[in-house]
């Protein structure tokens, strides 16, 4: 599939071929004129000739646009558009979300602007200053683009992994994937249950499945996690190459304390910060800081607090897996234990990264890390079981 655009003040020129590529023979091909500022019409046309042209030469039948979702007026299209340009870095998000507030007020039953508005709010809750209140909005546009468009990916199954519903989040997104083979969400959207079932290997083939689909998307960018929690490093990179500045100095902390260099994982939150990474701004950076410059251990205490009452973290399991991380390569054995066995209960099973991970060695020998890794293996083997029985009923659904 080729194509490309011309433009003047005039008209906006859209050329599509469809080419066999062993024949070397185009197969088809359509050009759509419209005016520059009739962004809509030009949505519908392509939707037409797709469904009319296009999958009749892939031999792509029974598919028609009655269920795409269609925009209905032009600024809000145009405001839309202009929003999946802008980075997801904490500021610049910011202007994400003015953009798709605006498009939604003009047109609210464009579904996919609700989507990318919620995922606007989940990073401004995670990465920015929204804090609460941007976790709810987030929920509540996810919500009504689902209500508006029911063939959407139900992208809140993050959020649902992310509150400890790792049943109900496989169950919502195994259906999807089934329904949507070919879905660059769907696989995403996997590879961060299993991710926090701590099936390592299958969240990494899955994020690569993603990948494979829409090389360069920026979105995919967490997906170096779970590369990192295998310790391959080099993989992970893939991913942290998508979006490289502030989030990729984070994904960089993260290695640097796996690898036992505090210097280089301190330089990484002083860059993540200079890209507005507000939530790692105070307690964990000035923890990071008072540990390497070796305060008295009454300041040192008073820099761990913070980090183990975090607020972020208590909406999202994984992040006291990190903390206990930094915990752990302070030398406050203790409260790292404390945090992994958070990280356990909120629903984020930890095993058998925790066995791989270097900054636990200091605490491997205790017996409640012992303890600990148990509990992360029965998280594992009771999702397992859920997995078996949901895939299951899915298979017999399908008769």
């Amino acid at each position: 599939m080729t194509g490309g655009f011309l433009m003047d003040k005039q008209n906006l020129r859209v050329n599509l071929e469809l080419v066999d590529v062993a024949q070397n023979l185009a197969v088809w091909r359509e050009e759509i004129t419209v005016s520059p500022q009739d962004l809509v019409a030009l949505h519908e046309r392509l939707a037409a000739r797709t469904a009319g042209g296009l999958l009749p030469a892939m031999n792509v039948v029974g598919t028609f646009p009655d269920g795409l979702p269609v925009p209905k007026n032009e600024q809000a299209f145009e405001l839309f558009q202009h929003s999946l340009s802008i980075p997801l870095d904490p500021e610049s998000n910011l202007l994400g979300i003015k953009k798709l507030e605006e498009s939604i007020s003009l047109d609210g039953s464009y579904a996919p602007a609700w989507g990318e508005l919620g995922g606007r709010y989940y990073v401004d809750f995670h990465y920015g200053s929204g804090r609460e209140e941007s976790v709810a909005k987030s929920l509540q546009a996810f919500r009504r683009q689902s209500e508006l468009d029911p063939n959407a990916a139900p992208v809140w199954t993050i959020t649902r992994v992310e509150q400890g519903d790792l049943n109900g989040a496989y169950d919502q997104v195994a259906r999807f994937l089934h329904q949507h083979p070919d879905s660059r969400l769907a696989h995403y959207e996997m590879s961060y249950v299993l991710r926090y079932a701590g099936l390592l290997d299958e969240a990494g083939r899955e994020c690569d499945a993603a990948l494979a689909l829409d090389p360069g998307y920026f979105g995919l960018r967490s997906c170096a996690v779970p590369f990192i929690l295998r310790g391959d490093y080099a993989h992970a990179q893939r991913y942290i190459s998508l979006d490289e500045k502030g989030f990729g100095a984070l994904m960089g902390v993260r290695i640097a304390l796996r690898n036992r260099d505090g210097a280089a994982a301190l330089a990484g939150y002083d860059t993540a910060v200079q890209f507005g990474y507000l939530g790692h701004d105070n307690v964990v950076r000035t923890l990071l800081r008072a540990c390497l410059n070796h305060v008295p251990e009454t300041e040192l205490r008073q820099a761990v607090a913070p980090v183990e009452t975090e607020p972020i973290a208590a909406h999202d399991p994984e992040l006291f897996y990190q903390n206990a991380e930094l915990l752990a390569f302070c030398g406050q054995g203790d409260g790292a234990l404390r945090l992994l066995a958070k990280a356990i209960r909120g629903g984020h099973c930890s095993y058998p990264s925790m066995d791989n991970d270097p900054s636990f060695d200091p605490i491997r020998q205790r017996p409640e890390f012992g303890a600990l890794r148990q509990a992360g293996v029965q998280c594992q083997e009771q999702f397992l079981v859920h997995r078996q029985q949901a895939d299951g009923a899915l298979a017999v659904s399908q008769f």
